[in-house]
């Protein structure tokens, strides 16, 4: 699991939550190596294209913005993005959302983070507008 099992309600949980935190940045988790096609597989599992992604495994900035727009903490985003790399099904990123900030801010969170890339994979420009 992307986030540790705590009750972040309570000062002890908090601290926990802040030095798990303090420790996944640290580890600069995005330097750990995933190979393209395990990437995509991933994304696909998902309902999501590799397109939303840099070379680097990271959002692309303007979905990064975009989910920020809807009230989504970048940080949260990123670990969104990291736990679906990591190979966790929807459902147990929800459950650690909802443990990490509660049922209804958690599962908006990852509600906002895979409407706003759906919508965006979907989306056509039309190059002569």
């Amino acid at each position: 699991s992307f986030f540790p099992d705590v009750d972040i309600t309570t000062p002890q949980g908090r601290q926990q939550y802040l030095n798990w935190k303090a420790r996944v940045g640290e580890a600069k988790i995005s330097k750990i190596f995933i190979p393209p096609d395990t990437v995509a597989t991933r994304l696909n599992s998902v309902g999501l294209s590799p397109a939303v992604l840099t070379t680097g495994n990271k959002l692309t900035k303007g979905n990064s913005d975009k989910i920020t727009a809807k009230g989504v903490p970048p940080s949260v985003s990123e670990l969104i993005t990291q736990a679906i790399l990591e190979g966790n099904s929807l459902n147990d990123i929800r459950t650690s959302l909802a443990q990490g900030y509660g049922k209804d801010v958690g599962f908006g969170y990852l509600d906002k983070y895979m409407g706003t890339l759906q919508n965006t994979e979907t989306e056509t420009v039309n190059p002569f507008r």
